[in-house]
């Protein structure tokens, strides 16, 4: 009898150490999973941090070019669109224009 209850003993406690086993291991495999998915986490947002500094970095350099021209330091510039687009000239300037049929301009 007390064989019997030795060996019960012995089963329970092997139980229960399978048991607990059983329980870290899935809690290890969480955990593994979790540090994974965070470091893919941490993955994306570097790469998405990565754009958005070079979105910063282009903006900052259209934003000086404009200032540039808002504080008049590029006359040519501003000659180039009066000329180019609004069809301005200087004055006594002359402009001929091609009236020649299927001539591009």
């Amino acid at each position: 009898m007390a064989k019997n209850q030795a060996k019960q003993n012995n089963e329970r406690r092997f139980k229960g150490s399978y048991i607990l086993i059983a329980a870290l291991l899935v809690m290890v495999g969480v955990f593994a999973v979790s540090i994974i998915h965070k470091g893919a986490e941490i993955h994306r947002k570097e790469k998405e941090l990565e754009e958005v500094s070079q979105q910063v970095v282009d903006q900052q350099e259209e934003n000086a070019k404009l200032q540039a021209v808002i504080d008049g330091e590029q006359g040519d510039y501003m000659e180039k669109i009066a000329r180019e687009e609004l069809g301005y000239g200087k004055l006594g300037e002359k402009f001929f224009y091609n009236v020649t049929p299927g001539a591009n301009g």
